[in-house]
């Protein structure tokens, strides 16, 4: 988090909280019009529920979803609509080297006081503990 260029972390909050705001809201608009007694599941990640060194802006952007269904929750506790999270761990998809590749296309150790072989280690014991999907 320390050295992670600000947009990055822009761009994954953009992804992993404001869209599913957005698509969220649509959802129980629907639900609350109708009187359609739903369930909202939101995809979040074991990220959310624990922080991970070099992998801080995905951790931050998932507990603040997780704060958003807690939140939710509290708004329908006296409706008919329910939501919950899904928390995946480390499934080898594909997903987290292509997140280690973005690290590492803005990494610098001219720049950078975090070294690359730092980095990389870090991302390589990461991976090593991914489970098969």
């Amino acid at each position: 988090m320390a050295e992670i260029p600000v947009d990055l972390v822009r761009r994954t909050f953009e992804t992993n909280v404001f869209s599913n705001i957005e698509l969220t809201q649509r959802v129980i608009r629907k639900f609350v019009d109708t009187g359609t007694a739903g369930r909202i599941v939101i995809v979040s990640s074991m990220g959310g529920l624990l922080t991970v060194s070099g992998l801080g802006a995905y951790c931050a952007g998932k507990h603040a979803l997780e704060a958003v269904a807690a939140t939710l929750r509290d708004e329908f506790a006296p409706t008919a609509i329910t939501v919950q999270t899904i928390n995946p761990g480390l499934y080898e998809t594909g997903f987290n080297d292509r997140m280690a590749d973005t690290t590492y296309g803005w990494h610098d150790d001219a720049v950078n006081f975090t070294r690359e072989d730092e980095v990389r280690a870090n991302f390589a014991q990461i991976m090593a503990g991914q489970f098969d999907p």
